[in-house]
């Protein structure tokens, strides 16, 4: 009986959090996320995340469609016990037939299912699997569309990535992060049931100066968001916002 209120509470508490970063219920799967004690049963006090694991990380780039050899993986996978691995989704490039719009598919994608085969090969093997998204960065028709999803720096100009040129960065504190890739990672979810999500650069790309940026710094502290990270200005503002809250 006691295992059986474990398991109730344990499955209730992950419906809650499942409603509250907006997952769709109806097609979710929890079973995944209970590990196997050594006589077969589940093991309903700590989940397949807390037993020792051996990991592999699979990061595709956006010509891996159609020119990796999956079998190859899925060998070494098994060759190397492999419990679980990480493995490439989404965000600023999609390996998988996503359709959100402005969610950028892989031009060497066509009608394959690059993500989707390679989830299928590490189920077949027992593995846990964790998606990898990317949300730093979006294409120009994303920009062009929503340029308040781009990064902004210090003299109000749009921010380009470092690295290349035909990529935006984006704000991780804007709809970009909030709204887009909340959706993206809700297909994902709904399409391949993946044990959880890893999501790179999440934090963004340093200080940000986009309109909601700056909406929001004042809306917080009724300040002007700084446009110097000098040490006696951002004392200043600490001292100004504990004040603020002194009074509020």
């Amino acid at each position: 009986m006691g295992n059986d209120r474990r398991t109730f509470i344990k499955q209730a508490a992950g419906i809650a959090a499942a409603s509250y970063v907006g997952f769709d219920l109806a097609t979710t799967a929890y079973a995944s996320s209970l590990s196997t004690a050594a006589d077969g049963t589940a093991d309903t006090l700590t989940g397949w995340y807390g037993r020792p694991m051996r990991w592999a990380q699979l990061a595709f780039v956006e010509d891996d469609p159609g020119n990796y050899d999956l079998s190859f993986w899925m060998e070494y996978f098994r060759r190397i016990h492999a419990d679980a691995a990480c493995l490439s989704a989404g965000g600023v490039v999609a390996f998988y037939p996503t359709e959100i719009q402005f969610h950028y598919r892989s031009r060497w994608l066509g009608t394959t299912d690059a993500f989707g085969d390679v989830v299928a090969g590490c189920r077949k093997l027992g593995m846990n699997v964790l998606v990898r998204t990317d949300s730093h960065a979006c294409h120009q028709d994303a920009h062009d569309a929503h340029p308040d999803w781009i990064a902004v720096d210090a003299q109000g100009n749009q921010r380009r990535h470092p690295s290349d040129p035909d990529y935006w960065l984006t704000c991780a504190l804007g709809p970009y992060n909030f709204e887009f890739m909340t959706s993206v990672h809700q297909e994902i979810m709904r399409k391949y049931k993946p044990d959880g999500i890893f999501t790179n650069r999440w934090s963004g790309s340093g200080m940000c100066y986009c309109e909601h940026c700056q909406k929001n710094f004042l809306a917080f502290s009724g300040l002007d968001l700084p446009r110097t990270n000098r040490a006696s200005s951002q004392s200043e503002l600490r001292l100004n916002v504990d004040r603020l809250q002194i009074l509020k």
